[in-house]
This record gives structure tokens, C-alpha cells and sequence, in this order.
């Protein structure tokens, strides 16, 4: 945008200076209104102080002839915005075309006059024979100003990036400004909540985890903003000036390239296909399982803060978190910590009790979470030996404890197991119970503490809403009338797909007889009825964390954090079971890394193993929460993707593969390395009914792709037998 600006005072000529701080514009100042200016620059629009906007109204009222090369009139201006110091100006007074131009009154930010800016290039574009804007604000690297590369910043792949979310920054400032004047509109409010949270996707995606965090939590406060109190408007205020700081001074390292690829190629998918009908399943359901899997680094992503100096081992645990999508800050001291933990509120904290350097010990700050936030869990460790800490930690509300030297996979298996605890409202509970006055007490208890139950009553109908709902826990009553929940509890063991699932039964008689019954019936746990709601939630809450461990270390593959195929194979027969029944098509996919081998010989073992995570990382962030994604062996992974077509399917691998190929591997290399995946897909029912037969034919697709040149997509169904 080519923006001129007429001023004659010391601080409306700064104007320029000020603008370019976070615009790529092309800017000029001149003192007067000289018409032949204005027209050589054949601005988009023309900033106007005040006292020489009255100036030429005074000439023109005066008919001062000589006085009219240097006051154009209105109709040949580009679109105008005055800047007043009159509180309700009247534009027709002040010589103003209301169709295109504007004004702002003084003081200002330079957010809200960007935002007249375009508002008048935008009005006067819409108006008969009125002129185009020459460039977008967020165009023209090569603009007449510069000022994107903070000093010492020589990360030009960030720059239009940083362009860009300075220019999201503007507008929320402005809008800030006029939240503090009580005049803000819902549609305004709207606005912000979408350049707040496209801000905080498009920085996580980059690297920039601070940053991203602070927009997370400008996101959070604009949507209770109509209420916010003094206090919480200037913590909105803080958040902003730290968010503008952060991204001013923010690098980005060449191995973090796969964000870099990554940021623009989801986040235009993720747009272009939001209403796509694959993703629609969610809705149609109401079965939170089947949300689309989140992309970059999501809002509502476990959030990890690692208070601890002992810098290896919290980088191990980082890598270990990176790979299961949960989001990792670092504090190295205690006053860090507190930094970050006023800016955003973490999930669960991993603190070091041990801090040489200062008076205070991470008890001190253990006491202080405590009182912002009862339900955060803590995690404490360190060096020291003896009961003390223990002691202290447990009676501050601790969540674990764990003793140094310990290796990052012990630690994040205990922080999995404590975040598992606090996800339990997440399961999925069935309850067949035929007693309506005891189905409604568990539904308004287990309500109330955050589940939301499927309860029946038919037994007839049972085994197909076990299907369809796939529990993670199945509460049965032994006393029901018709099918008691001894013999349910019985059929569901005998099926090999339910031995793992938890069963709480519900008895009125807990004499020896009966325990022995319930237990030998292959239930995990049962509950003597009139229920007690203390016991009865943490039986629950127990088998759920049991259930949730034993599946993590079982069904999940250690170096990329996706399912095993042992699983997998599991859940893609049970998403045919489900296709079957409701006539969808499944996708089964096939791609391996190409030239793997080659990687190995070459840069040796530990490289391959990145390029895997490489891999899994990308999968993770382009594909659903229902889909099923698994490492099959060695450098072959599998999908399964329901309700989606070859071709759908083929439309959205090609992102993933474009995402790859532009990316570079996080690893030691003597030159950056990228890695490219040759895919097969087969479609049920088209290809196969079967898991065998499907596969057979994902295979045959996968070696058509390798042998026609690699990095290449085929499907099963355009192949001749």
C-alpha cells in the first residue's frame, strides 16, 4: 500500500517512522497540500493532519484562486483520513467525502489508523470508477521501507511471517484501545477472536512457542472481554506488548524448517476443507473421538512447563513430549517460571526442588501453584534423599515424586499416568443398567463430574451400542431383570477384541459368594449399591488410569508415538465393522520413506530414527483424531481413514508429502535433509472387504509408486489386475 502523509508538526510526520515499525508500506511526507505531489505519488490513500486540511478549507471558502494548485479538490483526492482533535467531527463540515473518506481523532494508535486506512482504500475501491489499492498491506517485500529484521535477526525466512502478525498485532491493539473506551461491537469482538487465534496457529506452527502461547491467551481474555474487569484489560494490554516483543525478536533455526513448510501448506487445508463432509462425522455423531486431529500446535494442546536447570535432561523430556504433540516450556530459575506461568496456564508442571544458585527451593514455588490453581498437577524431583521433601510435597498437593538421577523416560511414563488422571471427564462411559430410577442417579453423578454417559436398558441391543460406542469403561448391574450384568459381563470377556475392556459391576449383596461370582465373570471392579459417589468416582477414576497405562505401554509405538500395529490392526477391523454397518468407505494407506535404507548406510541409525519421528510428527498434525495411524515396521506406516475415498484421501496425503518434501529433518547433516514417502491406497469395499485383502492391495498400489519413480501416489482401484 502506497500511503502518503500530508503534516506539517514534528508528530504527525513521524507518522512514517511509526507505521513502518510493523507494515511493509511505501511511504512519503510532504508539509502542504501541493497538488502535484499528491498526484506524481498516486498514493491509495493520503494521511491529512488537521491544520493543513483547514488551511485548504479556508482557501476554498475564501475563493482564494491563487491558493488552488495547492488545494486540490475532494473528488480528485485519493481516499483521505484526517487526523483531529475534534472529539464528533462533522465530515461535510470538514470538507470530507463521507463515501470513501475518514477521520481519526487524536491521540491514536498507529492499529486504529491502519484500520481507517483500509477501511478508506476498501470504500473507495466499492465506489463507481474508484481506484484499486496498488498492493496489499502484507505484500511487497521490496517496499520503500524495510522493517521487518529486528536487529541482529537475520532469519529472512521469517519475514513474512513477522509481516504479517505485526499486522494482526495492530489491529488488536487498536481494538484493545477501543475496548477501553466501552464502545466495542460483538462483530468487533469476533474479529479479534479470529485474528487472535489465526495468530497464535500460524506462530506455533513456525517454532515460536512463546510467542504462540501469548496469542493463545489473548484469544482466551477477547472472548470474555465484554466483561473484563480494569485489571484483567490491562493484563490484555501486558500480554499484547509481550506478544509484539516476542515475535520482534524471535529467530527461527534451519532445522525447524518443517514448520516453516508446514505453517502455510495446514493452515490453507485446514481452511480449504473445513467443511469438507469427512469432517463432518464429528458433528453428525456428537462423538468427541471423531474431531479432527490438531493441527500445528492447537489451543487445546497439553501444555508441559519444566522448571529444572539440569538443561539435558529437560531437552530429552522435550523431545519425548514433542513426539506425542504436547507442547514443552523450559524454565531454568524460579523467576522464569513465575514469568511464564503469569502469561499462560500450563496443564501440568514437571519442578526441580533443587535450585544452588538462589535462597528459594521449588517448595517455595510449589506453595505458590497451589494457590493459583488447586487442580494443577505437579511433579516434583530431585537429588536429595530422605522423607522430608516427600512429606512437604505431598502436603502441598503434589502429584509425584521422583528421585534424581533418573532417565526422561521414567519421567514422562509417571507425567503420562498423572495427565491420564486428569483427562478422565475425556472417556467414553456405557452403562446398562434396566433400573430407571439407578440410570438416572449415575447419569446426573457421573454428570456432574464431568462424563457424559451412553446409558441403556435393552440388553437386546447391547452388543450393537457396544460397537458403536467402542467404551474405554462398561459399568454393568447384576441385578437387572432380564440379563443380569454376571452373564453380559461373561460374553463381552469371551470376545478377544474386549478382554482389555474395564467392567465395574454393581451389586447389592458384597458377601464372599457374590465377590467370588463378580471376579470370576471376568469384571475388574464392582460397587455395592445404594452407590456411594466418593467410592464409587474413584473406583472409576482408578480403573480408567489403570486402563490408560497398560494401553500406552502396550499399543504404542516408542520411537514415534504412533499406534503399534498390533492395535492398529484392531481398530482398522473395528472401523470396518463400523463401515460395514453404516455404508462408508474406508481408505487403507500404505507409504513408506523412500531410499530409507539409504539414510541408514549413510548418516547411520540415529538419523533414520529422526526421519521416522519426521514422519510421525507430520501425520500427527494433517490427520484426525479418528483416524487411525500407525507405524506397520521398520519404515512402513499404515492409515486407516474412515468415511474419506481414494481420492479424498489422495487429496490429503498430498499435503502430507508436500509438507515432507519441504521440510528438513531435525539432525546433525552435512547438508539439510528431506525425505520423500511413495504411497499406495486401497478403498473398501471397491478394493476389499477384508483387512488382508486390503492390504494386498494398498501393497500392489505402493509398488506400482516405487517403481515408477518413487514420491508418487497410486491408487489400487486405477491399477489392471
Amino acid at each position: 500500500m502506497k500511503v502518503l502523509v500530508v503534516a506539517t508538526t514534528d508528530v504527525t510526520r513521524s507518522l512514517p517512522q511509526e507505521l513502518a515499525k510493523c507494515y511493509s508500506l511505501t511511504i512519503g511526507a510532504v508539509d502542504s497540500m501541493d497538488t502535484s505531489k499528491i498526484i506524481e505519488w498516486n498514493a491509495d490513500v493520503v494521511v491529512i493532519d488537521e491544520t493543513v486540511w483547514s488551511t485548504r478549507c479556508r482557501s476554498e471558502q475564501d475563493g482564494d484562486l491563487g491558493n488552488k494548485s495547492s488545494a486540490p479538490p475532494t473528488n480528485l483526492l485519493p481516499p483521505v483520513v484526517l487526523l483531529t482533535d475534534q472529539a464528533s467531527p462533522d465530515p461535510h463540515t470538514l470538507g470530507l467525502n463521507p463515501d470513501k473518506d475518514d477521520y481519526i481523532v487524536k491521540p491514536f494508535t498507529s492499529g486504529e489508523l491502519i484500520a481507517r486506512m483500509e477501511a478508506a482504500v476498501t470504500a473507495s475501491a466499492d465506489l463507481p470508477g474508484g481506484c484499486q489499492p496498488v498492493t496489499s498491506m502484507a505484500s511487497s517485500p521490496s517496499s520503500d521501507v524495510s522493517i521487518l529484521t529486528a536487529a541482529g535477526d537475520r532469519s529472512h525466512a521469517l519475514m513474512p511471517y513477522r509481516r504479517t502478525a505485526c499486522q494482526r498485532i495492530q489491529i488488536l491493539e487498536a481494538i484493545l484501545n477501543t475496548l477501553q473506551t466501552g464502545t466495542c461491537s460483538t462483530p468487533l469482538q469476533k474479529r479479534a477472536i479470529r485474528e487472535a487465534h489465526t495468530l497464535a496457529g500460524t506462530l506455533a506452527n513456525l517454532g515460536l512457542d512463546h510467542a504462540a502461547q501469548f496469542a493463545e491467551d489473548i484469544t482466551s481474555l477477547f472472548k470474555v472481554f465484554a466483561v473484563l474487569s480494569a485489571a484483567q484489560v490491562q493484563q490484555l494490554s501486558q500480554a499484547i506488548q509481550a506478544l509484539r516483543h516476542s515475535i520482534e525478536h524471535s529467530t527461527i533455526s534451519p532445522n525447524d524448517t518443517i514448520r516453516m513448510a508446514s505453517a502455510q501448506a495446514i493452515y490453507d487445508y485446514q481452511q480449504q476443507h473445513a467443511d469438507n463432509d469427512i469432517y463432518d462425522y464429528q458433528q453428525e455423531h456428537n462423538d468427541n473421538v471423531f474431531a479432527p486431529r490438531s493441527l500445528g500446535i492447537p489451543l487445546d494442546a497439553v501444555q508441559l512447563l519444566i522448571v529444572d536447570d539440569d538443561v539435558i535432561l529437560s531437552e530429552q523430556i522435550r523431545a519425548l513430549a514433542a513426539v506425542r504433540n504436547i507442547h514443552t516450556r523450559l524454565a531454568t530459575t524460579l523467576s522464569d517460571a513465575r514469568s511464564l506461568v503469569q502469561y499462560y496456564r500450563p496443564d501440568i508442571v514437571l519442578l526441580d526442588l533443587c535450585f544452588p544458585n538462589t535462597a528459594e527451593d521449588g517448595l517455595s514455588f510449589l506453595a505458590e501453584l497451589s494457590q493459583i490453581d488447586t487442580s494443577l498437577p505437579v511433579i516434583v524431583f530431585t537429588s536429595q534423599q530422605g522423607l522430608t521433601d516427600r512429606l512437604n510435597a505431598a502436603r502441598l498437593g503434589a502429584k509425584g515424586f521422583l528421585q534424581k538421577p533418573i532417565s526422561a523416560n521414567s519421567v514422562f511414563d509417571v507425567m503420562t499416568r498423572v495427565l491420564q488422571q486428569n483427562q478422565s471427564h475425556d472417556s467414553k462411559l456405557l452403562v446398562m443398567v434396566d433400573d430407571e430410577a439407578v440410570r438416572t442417579h449415575l447419569e446426573q453423578l457421573l454428570n456432574a463430574h464431568g462424563f457424559s454417559p451412553t446409558l441403556h436398558s435393552d440388553p437386546n441391543q447391547f452388543w450393537t451400542v457396544l460397537e458403536n460406542i467402542a467404551p474405554d469403561l462398561l459399568i454393568l448391574d447384576v441385578n437387572s431383570k432380564h440379563t443380569n450384568g454376571l452373564e453380559l459381563c461373561r460374553v463381552v470377556r469371551h470376545d478377544i477384541r474386549w478382554s482389555d475392556l474395564p467392567i465395574i459391576l454393581l451389586a447389592e449383596q458384597t458377601d464372599h459368594r457374590m465377590v467370588q461370582e463378580v471376579f470370576a465373570a471376568g469384571a475388574d471392579d464392582y460397587v455395592q449399591r445404594p452407590i456411594r459417589p466418593a467410592e464409587f468416582m474413584a473406583r472409576i477414576h482408578n480403573r480408567l488410569e489403570r486402563s490408560r497405562l497398560l494401553n500406552t505401554l502396550a499399543y504404542t509405538d516408542n520411537l514415534t508415538g504412533l499406534t503399534n500395529r498390533g492395535k492398529a490392526t484392531a481398530d482398522i477391523k473395528r472401523l470396518l465393522h463400523l463401515a460395514e454397518r453404516q455404508k462408508k468407505p474406508i481408505s487403507f494407506v500404505i507409504f513408506d520413506l523412500d531410499r530409507f535404507k539409504q539414510i541408514n548406510d549413510q548418516y547411520g541409525h540415529l538419523v533414520g530414527d529422526q526421519a521416522l519421528r519426521h514422519a510421525a510428527y507430520a501425520l500427527q498434525h494433517t490427520f484426525r483424531r479418528m483416524d487411525v495411524l500407525a507405524r506397520w515396521g521398520g519404515d512402513e506406516f499404515v492409515l486407516g481413514l474412515f468415511d474419506s475415498n481414494a481420492e479424498q484421501s489422495a487429496k490429503r496425503i498430498t499435503q502430507l508429502m508436500k509438507m515432507l518434501q519441504h521440510s528438513t529433518i531435525n539432525a546433525r547433516t552435512p547438508f539439510p535433509l528431506s525425505i520423500t514417502c511413495s504411497v499406495g491406497i486401497a478403498e473398501y469395499p471397491l478394493d476389499g472387504h477384508n483387512l488382508d485383502d486390503l492390504y494386498q492391495a494398498a501393497d500392489r498400489a505402493l509398488y506400482h509408486s516405487k517403481s515408477h519413480g518413487r514420491n508418487q501416489i497410486s491408487l489400487a482401484q486405477t491399477l489392471q489386475p
